[in-house]
């Protein structure tokens, strides 16, 4: 089954319980081509059930979190930038549960977007490293790149 047969506008394919559903049975999800999210609501519920519905629940205590905050000194781990203990991200690898530490919400999307794959951060750096001839010179070169986007007019947090 390819790729395109797995909806259609009246059903769609739910990979975990292996069937095919009415619309209705799936969450909806703007961002995927299908309109739905990829499993079922009742193997999305199944998830949530055995794993909760909160990585930073499942990952450490809300105690260890705290712990983790604190010897980053309430600061993002990658940009340096001041992090709210709620809105810290808990960064882990995706295959170990190993947490690797508190990021800031545009911190953890770009790891997210790059795959968490160094190879393709390093490719990165370099595309950006050619392409401007060095990275700004700045005592943090991350802290503050992010601000021109929240000052769009079309931002929502």
């Amino acid at each position: 089954m390819g790729r395109a047969d797995k909806f259609n506008d009246k059903e769609k394919w739910c990979p975990k319980c292996k069937k095919w559903l009415v619309l209705d049975g799936f969450y909806e999800d703007t961002s995927r081509k299908s309109g739905r999210r990829l499993y079922c609501k009742h193997c999305e519920r199944l998830k949530k059930a055995e794993y909760g519905t909160n990585t930073r629940d499942r990952l450490m205590s809300p105690e260890e979190i705290i712990a983790l905050w604190e010897s980053q000194n309430h600061k993002c781990a990658i940009c340096k930038n001041d992090i709210e203990y709620l809105s810290g991200h808990l960064d882990h690898d995706h295959k170990t549960d190993e947490v690797r530490g508190l990021l800031c919400k545009w911190c953890n999307l770009g790891l997210g977007w790059f795959r968490d794959n160094p190879e393709f951060l390093k490719a990165a750096i370099e595309y950006l490293e050619k392409c401007t001839g060095r990275l700004a010179a700045k005592s943090s070169p991350l802290q503050d790149d992010y601000r021109w986007f929240e000052s769009s007019p079309d931002y929502q947090d």
